[in-house]
């Protein structure tokens, strides 16, 4: 027979564990799953797009997305955004599936069910109205697609693999695009069988493939294997893309992607058609990464394309009332290391440490984005202040090759008594704030101080409920004894 001091260990870990799994299922059932059309009228060049989201989580796996008719299933797009729900800064996970329009008209897209990350989740259906290609200088053609032909230097076979990348010569910190897929001449009368366990070989691939000390934006195409035409040299031939990514290269000098192999099945037509299984072969790429120009900020500037959105609460004040203001830079480069504003801070307009909000969409070929930064603003003086006194951006621009700066256009009028002295005789709550103006104003990564919050937070719950389930289980089993 145990001791009784065993039983009530024993009692007490079964509480525990039947508490972390309470507490394991209450975090699992947090993650929300949603399916939805963003537009349901496009122009012919525009896109259809089924998007997945995931709230609380990440799209992992899911099902194949229905045939809808009028429509041609193409590239898989994802992205990842932060929204506030419920006053909380919350991760959104996307994935989507692009359709080609191939006529005008109205389309009804019948209710249908995935399987997401092991859920299953419904969609209601929706009409499609798609109309004529819009024309104007504004309009982003979806469909437009890079050269490849000078991207594959040699085509003998009417079945080949190819890793292929937009450019060739980049500046340090900018970004390439990076395409494996198998191509197959579209007068090619053989049929194309991918081995099952391709992704897995796929993965040991990418890791020889991917440069050292690179970030990467994962388009997150695999799983469903969806051919598109492409034209190289003349000839139309069926894409079968396996891997997308955008590489951003940090480091000058020259960088060579190096030549991978990976299997594919040809079914020969008739009747009496046999398998060729053969391993195919790409060729080695070489990228050079050119320096940035001299300058202090040369290691730390973000490089691309990028303009600035801004917005404020209001442009006229009092002393001493607070208002928010927007600094969101948006467009193309790499959002993940994007810095926050210099900015500049006084005892007469105080500038407190931002909220950041960052959304990164891959698709098309391209990684887009913006990263919103919220300041609150506290005047302590009366007069005219020019936020471009206060936030400014420096990167590097592509386009124009050369260091730009983004610069804030909205100013604001305050009105009243100064406040400069009350605000600091009055600042009770510590040196923090006596301090402010020298704090470092260096960008720490959002995503992992999320993450650590989260963790923090999760287990200074547990461990206060373990703890009082614990006090309780103790006491009553002190009555029993006695």
């Amino acid at each position: 027979m145990l001791p009784n001091f065993i039983k009530i260990n024993q009692y007490k870990l079964h509480i525990v564990g039947l508490l972390f799994g309470w507490l394991l299922g209450f975090a699992v059932f947090a993650q929300e799953i949603q399916i939805e059309i963003p537009k349901t009228e496009i122009a012919m060049n525009e896109s259809l797009q089924i998007k997945i989201s995931v709230i609380n989580g990440k799209v992992n796996d899911y099902s194949s997305f229905p045939t809808i008719k009028g429509f041609t299933k193409s590239d898989i797009s994802s992205g990842d955004r932060q929204a506030l729900i419920s006053g909380r800064l919350t991760q959104i996970s996307q994935l989507v599936q692009n359709y080609r329009p191939t006529k005008e008209g109205i389309y009804t897209i019948a209710p249908f069910t995935l399987t997401v990350n092991g859920k299953q989740v419904s969609f209601q259906g929706a009409t499609i109205t798609v109309t004529a290609s819009v024309s104007s200088s504004s309009a982003y053609d979806f469909w437009s697609a890079p050269d490849l032909e000078s991207e594959i230097e040699v085509v003998r076979e009417d079945v080949f693999l190819a890793v292929a990348t937009d450019r060739k010569e980049i500046y340090a910190g900018e970004g390439i695009n990076v395409i494996i897929a198998f191509y197959a001449l579209q007068s090619s009368p053989y049929l194309l069988k991918f081995p099952d366990n391709l992704f897995q070989q796929l993965s040991a691939v990418v890791k020889k493939l991917k440069p050292e000390n690179c970030w990467e934006e994962n388009f997150n195409v695999g799983g469903q294997i969806i051919p598109t035409i492409v034209n190289i040299r003349g000839k139309d031939y069926q894409q079968y893309k396996i891997y997308q990514s955008n590489y951003y290269l940090n480091q000058a000098g020259e960088v060579e992607l190096p030549q991978i192999s990976l299997p594919l099945i040809k079914l020969h037509p008739g009747k009496y058609g046999r398998e060729e299984a053969k391993n195919y072969n790409s060729k080695p790429i070489k990228i050079k990464v050119k320096p940035l120009p001299p300058h202090p900020l040369r290691e730390k500037v973000a490089v691309g394309l990028f303009k600035l959105e801004e917005k404020i609460g209001q442009t006229t004040l009092q002393t001493g009332q607070s208002v928010n203001y927007d600094f969101q830079i948006s467009g193309q480069g790499n959002f993940a290391f994007l810095r926050e504003p210099d900015t500049r801070r006084t005892p007469a307009l105080e500038v407190y440490p931002p909220n950041v909000q960052q959304q990164i969409n891959r698709e098309n070929s391209r990684v887009t984005g913006s990263k919103k930064f919220t300041y609150m603003i506290i005047p302590n003086e009366p007069g005219a202040y020019n936020m471009s006194d206060y936030f400014q951006w420096i990167f590097f621009n592509t386009e124009k090759q050369t260091y730009d700066t983004l610069k804030p256009q909205i100013s604001i009028r305050v009105e009243g008594e100064s406040r400069t002295d009350n605000s600091i005789s009055n600042t009770g709550s510590g040196a923090y704030y006596d301090n402010i103006y020298k704090l470092d104003n260096s960008l720490s990564s959002l995503e992992s101080t999320d993450i650590w919050i989260s963790v923090v937070s999760f287990v200074l719950a547990a461990s206060a409920i373990v703890s009082i389930v614990l006090v309780l289980v103790a006491a009553l089993e002190r009555k029993k004894l006695k």
